[in-house]
């Protein structure tokens, strides 16, 4: 992919997990994903990260039977359509933002190699 594209290294994301899993009155919604950077010529790792989010909407806790069928509802919506894709956001942003964890600067950035105490 290297010569393919003109480049010294490709990301790679996996993903682990992308589910809905619906028990009682309640949707968990997840999303797990690993990423590994490689030198496209030499195919060696570069970097790692590893993400899971989790989304659980809120219950109401609260309106005996009518609070019931408010969490049903809520629980069949999350279910029916659930919407993965502000979670993948949250995930790319934790594995490649977060100093320490994330994508050390690169040699474009103003950063570069002033960071790598962080890393």
């Amino acid at each position: 992919m290297g010569e393919l594209f003109g480049t010294d290294a490709v990301m790679y994301i996996s993903i682990e997990r992308w589910d809905a899993k619906y028990v009682l009155l309640a949707t968990t919604v997840t999303v797990e994903l690993n990423y590994s950077i490689k030198s496209a010529h030499t195919g060696q790792e570069l970097w790692k990260n590893h993400q899971l989010v989790v989304y659980q909407p809120q219950q109401s806790s609260s309106g005996g039977i009518a609070g019931l069928i408010a969490n049903a509802i809520v629980a069949a919506i999350a279910k029916a359509a659930p919407n993965y894709m502000p979670l993948a956001h949250q995930a790319n942003n934790g594995a490649i933002n977060v100093k320490g964890t994330g994508l050390p600067a690169g040699p474009y950035d103003g950063l570069f190699g002033k960071d790598s105490a962080e890393y």
